[in-house]
């Protein structure tokens, strides 16, 4: 059973609301009976178990040596203004062409290599093709992280790794 994490009371003028079970105005906010709610601040305080756990986690990822490897491919980065300007340039050019694209303009083959080599160019450089690596590497951490606690909230319990998929995480390709 998935816990419904807002307040979908009916009210007058109802729409259906994302969870089915309730409905909400959409000019009102909730009216009725209302859900008790509780301070996200209390549930992660020092005296409970579920922010002592969530500290431990943070400082458990903090402390790990992946962790400080990926932070500090991403600091070497953000301190190389050449490497950056490079990522913004080839970042801008990409969404020209993409608006352009989806306003059904045509794209020349000349737009299209002019990109490929400023992108080819940023790839080669080292400092900027490690911090794309890192941005994933976190990305992937992350998202591992919330389906995990997504699971366990869909369960009610921690999920096993077989029902997380079987494998060790996105990208892990042991599965």
């Amino acid at each position: 059973m998935l816990l419904h994490p807002q307040d979908c009371i009916p009210t007058r003028n109802v729409r259906p609301c994302h969870c089915a079970a309730r409905a909400v105005d959409p000019r009102d906010g909730p009216v009725g009976i209302a859900w008790p709610r509780t301070n996200n601040m209390e549930l992660l305080s020092e005296e409970n178990v579920i922010g002592l756990k969530t500290r431990e986690l943070c400082a458990t990822l903090a402390g790990s040596a992946e962790f400080s490897a990926i932070r500090s491919r991403i600091e070497r980065f953000s301190a190389d203004t050449e490497a950056r300007m490079q990522f913004e340039l080839v970042n801008r050019k990409g969404a020209q062409l993409e608006e352009k694209q989806q306003s059904g303009a045509d794209i020349s083959e000349a737009e299209v290599a002019d990109f490929e080599k400023m992108r080819d160019s940023l790839l080669s450089n080292d400092v900027a093709r490690e911090f794309l690596e890192a941005r994933e590497e976190m990305i992937a951490l992350q998202e591992g992280l919330q389906q995990w606690v997504a699971k366990t909230f869909e369960l009610g319990r921690p999920p096993t790794q077989d029902e997380m998929g079987g494998s060790c995480g996105p990208g892990c390709g042991c599965a």
